[in-house]
């Protein structure tokens, strides 16, 4: 999967197939990242989790990633992912 601003290139961030073990009340969906203009070089995760059944939680996370900015990643990337994974999952409940 690749993820692009509105479908154009570049691509941001280069996903590998999800792997989505299923495991009672908790659906996580990993997906290794490849690469993209975002990424210094291939690496880490992106794991989006559903947890519950009746009422579900939903959880954005990722995990050793390689930031192109590196010592900007903190204060600049990290809260663009926070606010566009909190957009995205709201938008979903609509």
């Amino acid at each position: 999967m690749k993820l692009r601003v509105l479908g154009l290139r570049p691509t941001l961030l280069a996903l590998e197939p999800a792997n989505v073990p299923v495991a009672n009340d908790r659906v996580p969906c990993t997906f290794r990242i490849g690469g993209g203009v975002l990424a210094r070089r291939a690496g880490g995760t992106l794991m989006l989790t559903q947890i519950g059944l009746e009422t579900a939680e939903l959880r954005v996370a990722v995990k050793g990633f390689h930031p192109r900015l590196g010592l900007l990643y903190a204060p600049l990337e990290e809260r663009l992912h926070a606010s566009v994974s909190h957009r995205y999952l709201a938008g979903g409940t609509r």
